[in-house]
């Protein structure tokens, strides 16, 4: 009888290791609506400096953030890291205080058309 209790317990404790492992939502979230802001100089294509790309013959390209504006105080983030993996997020930008946070959930990819609305291209913290 002792043997089957600790059994259990141990199952128990196991299961819920593995339920609550991943992210779940929060009963208290960080911010609500009322705190989402959109910043004018967000959309655009983010890239490295030149200086920070890889060098000595690598040909590996240099990592880009692409920011698009959504419809209700969103973004849409298309990622392409330098072995040209790409994923893309919806974002949420939020103000708690007086400093800035990003919220990200993955999101589905744009078509080509409508990602080659940004056209500004930002490289480090210069435009162009």
């Amino acid at each position: 009888m002792k043997k089957s209790l600790k059994f259990a317990t141990i199952a128990l404790a196991g299961l819920l290791v593995i339920l609550l492992n991943g992210c779940i939502p929060s009963i208290y979230p960080l911010y609500t609506a009322d705190k989402l802001v959109m910043l004018s100089g967000l959309p655009g294509k983010w890239q490295q400096d030149k200086g920070q790309v890889p060098q000595n013959g690598d040909t590996k390209k240099p990592e880009t953030w692409t920011f698009r504006q959504g419809d209700d105080k969103n973004y849409l983030l298309v990622h392409e890291d330098e072995d040209g993996y790409v994923a893309a997020f919806d974002v949420h930008v939020v103000k708690l205080g007086s400093h800035y946070f990003m919220d990200f959930y993955p999101g589905d990819m744009p078509d080509e058309k409508n990602l080659a609305a940004c056209s500004t291209t930002l490289t480090g913290s210069t435009v162009s």
